[in-house]
């Protein structure tokens, strides 16, 4: 892939790309559901469930065992409808990460967030899409689902989207065998994110740019597109920085969401 940087961090990722809430004080949710509407959203091809002590994740497996298992994690979806309007539920409509693993040939795993594609798990509330997404417990099930799905000694390489790379951050730093964390416009500092935007901090969860860096083993591979509008470089270059072995790459014309379908056969090349 053609790279130019000054930066051995920062580097520059020309690729061809097609043209192109504010959060409520905590006392609100003591009526939160009162102002929950639904939305449509994207529907999983299976029904899958790995369940732990908390929650029930929806999931979806491809391929054969392999000593590497990739694992995709979505991104927030739509927690919010408008400022003043919780989703009933907060199931994305496009799947993206989805679609990226089904262009990866090795081992892989969809792993669902807690109450996201209708698990109708009753420990669900709008809570745990909102100002707990983040939260320790989140975390604890999302690596808890995937303790229960992995081989004996296998590798794990954990890629997320959005809100989904701010829990592969969070959840290789309680782990012994992620080889790789790969993001996509990774929210990696939440609390900066949130004054960026203008939006109440999200009490109650947790936050990468306040953990340690990770092991010095693990790889990271971090994607932001030059023209996101929603994660901007300020956000994510402090927290790359302080990690052992990580990289920043500027996707050059790309925003939130597009074009990571048309070049993710690049990245799926450096990825262990």
């Amino acid at each position: 892939m053609p790279f130019a940087s000054s930066n051995p961090r920062l580097v520059t990722l020309a690729l061809s790309v097609r043209p192109v809430f504010c959060l409520l004080a905590l006392s609100f949710f003591t009526s939160i559901f009162a102002g929950c509407a639904l939305t449509r959203a994207a529907v999983l091809p299976s029904n899958s469930t790995i369940d732990t002590p908390d929650f029930a994740h929806r999931v979806i497996e491809l391929g054969e065992t392999s000593p590497v298992l990739h694992v995709y994690i979505e991104g927030d979806g739509r927690p919010w409808l408008s400022r003043r309007m919780v989703a009933a539920d907060p199931t994305p409509r496009r799947a993206m990460m989805l679609k990226l693993m089904k262009m990866d040939s090795t081992q892989s795993l969809y792993l669902g967030r807690p109450c996201y594609f209708q698990t109708e798990d009753n420990n669900c509330n709008a809570l745990w899409w909102t100002q707990l997404r983040y939260s320790k417990r989140v975390v604890e099930s999302m690596n808890a689902a995937l303790d229960l799905h992995l081989a004996v000694s296998q590798q794990v390489v954990l890629i997320g989207h959005s809100g989904g790379a701010t829990l592969a951050m969070l959840m290789a730093e309680k782990r012994n065998d992620v080889v790789a964390v790969v993001t996509l416009a990774g929210n990696l500092d939440v609390n900066a994110w949130a004054e960026q935007h203008g939006y109440s901090p999200l009490q109650g969860s947790l936050n990468p740019a306040d953990s340690s860096p990770l092991r010095q083993e693990i790889k990271q591979l971090h994607y932001l597109g030059t023209h996101d509008r929603t994660i901007s470089k300020a956000i994510i270059e402090p927290v790359v920085e302080r990690q052992f072995q990580a990289q920043l790459t500027m996707v050059e014309g790309a925003d939130h969401r597009c074009c990571w379908e048309e070049n993710w056969p690049k990245v799926l090349r450096i990825i262990p």
